[in-house]
């Protein structure tokens, strides 16, 4: 078999088609060992991701911008009036239209009936969304509320001092550095972490719901299959190309080497 028939032969691998014929020389059985793997783990990956996107029932499209969710009709509800006059003393025109469709609760439990149904959105600040999700609205490692990837106001906690105070900067240097290690997010995850756990052990060991939690927590999160995943199998694929590339290159010589000295 030569170098033109290996590649055909190669291509028959592609499309799982059998072939008749075997390569015979060292290089062309290397190369098509390292590439019969390659292909085996491609083929098998493909195939599969197609069989799921066939059968599972892709989400539909989200939203992600405030003028999405303007474009929406959605209503905007929390608890209080605070951020409807923040919507209102908006410049953006999409943040002053959600103001009109503004509903103040009395708590938050009025709202999860409407949330879940997908008639309304809740607008609070982003950690305690995080809060809300991984306690209330997250079932089996499942999660039913997200969050809209654009903030629309951006806020900061800050500490109060003396005016003139001597030690402002060596304070403001210190929080900075708080800020930046990540500590504080640590801290948030860890709160979350203790507080799911906490929910678990009050809730009735009868219920549905607890039998469920205990399931997710014994098992294992599925991970969908990426480039990430599959780029050791290119690696094989590059090093038996490279090997067979030599050992082809070296039979070559060797045979025009045989060829001289036959001649002479």
């Amino acid at each position: 078999m030569n170098l033109y028939e290996s590649y055909l032969y190669s291509w028959g691998l592609y499309f799982r088609v059998s072939q008749s014929s075997l390569p015979r020389t060292t290089a062309n059985q290397i190369w098509m060992s390292f590439l019969s793997v390659y292909v085996i783990v491609l083929t098998t990956c493909y195939s599969s991701n197609l069989t799921a996107f066939l059968t599972v029932e892709r989400a539909g499209v989200s939203m992600e911008t405030v003028r999405e969710l303007y474009s929406s009709n959605l209503d905007v509800v929390t608890v209080g009036f605070f951020f409807k006059v923040s919507l209102e003393e908006s410049g953006n025109v999409y943040l002053k239209g959600l103001a009109t469709r503004y509903k103040g609760l009395s708590n938050y439990q009025e709202s999860y009936s409407s949330l879940i149904k997908g008639e309304a959105v809740l607008l609070e600040t982003k950690t305690y969304l995080e809060y809300l999700i991984a306690t209330d609205f997250t079932l089996r490692g499942k999660q039913s509320m997200r969050i809209l990837k654009e903030c629309y106001a951006p806020y900061s906690i800050a500490i109060a001092l003396q005016k003139n105070f001597p030690l402002k900067k060596r304070f403001d240097k210190v929080l900075g550095w708080l800020y930046d290690t990540g500590i504080l997010r640590q801290w948030f995850l860890n709160l979350l972490r203790s507080t799911k756990v906490s929910k678990k052990a009050t809730t009735d060991a009868g219920s549905e719901n607890s039998e469920l939690e205990a399931e997710d927590a014994g098992g294992s999160k599925s991970i969908a299959l990426s480039i990430d995943h599959l780029q050791g199998i290119f690696y094989i694929h590059l090093a038996g190309l490279i090997i067979s590339t030599f050992l082809f290159f070296s039979e070559m010589c060797l045979c025009n080497e045989s060829c001289r000295s036959r001649r002479e």
